[in-house]
């Protein structure tokens, strides 16, 4: 979670702000200048036993991906005439609730307050824009921001 907030913040990455770049180097540390960040990131926690679902990639041309060659020895090129090669796989359902949670390294700074909302901030934003994982593209690893229902 901490390595997805940082790479949202990065302007080198190509999301980041340069003009916030120093602040975010010290909510997360750096091995140059600041060390340990200001911002203690725990791991993402499912709020409830998650939902298993059983999902499907069906690539259709998967001779021509692994390069392999045909009798007369050049490459396979894509076509119609290839079988599709199931690949089943397990994936959490949608709609599944996930807790985050940050906190301040030195909770009695004065700015520790600041810190952890800047924090929270990061990682709505890097939840919503980036998502968490793999296959993003399709809709895996998408957040949104669930009503606080205490």
């Amino acid at each position: 979670i901490k390595g997805l907030m940082r790479a949202w913040a990065d302007p080198d990455k190509g999301w980041g702000d340069v003009a916030k770049w120093k602040d975010i180097k010290r909510l997360f540390g750096d091995t140059d200048d600041d060390g340990a960040g200001a911002l203690i990131v725990f791991d993402a926690l499912p709020l409830s036993p998650p939902t298993i679902e059983l999902d499907i990639m069906n690539p259709h041309y998967a001779d021509y991906y692994a390069r392999k060659l045909d009798a007369k020895k050049p490459p396979i090129p894509p076509a119609d005439y290839l079988s599709p090669t199931p690949i089943f796989f397990l994936a959490i359902a949608a709609q599944q609730r996930f807790c985050f949670c940050i906190a301040p390294r030195k909770p009695c700074d004065a700015n520790a307050g600041n810190d952890v909302g800047k924090g929270f901030d990061l990682l709505k934003e890097a939840l919503g824009m980036l998502g968490a994982g793999g296959k993003t593209a399709v809709g895996y690893g998408t957040f949104h921001p669930a009503e606080n229902k205490r």
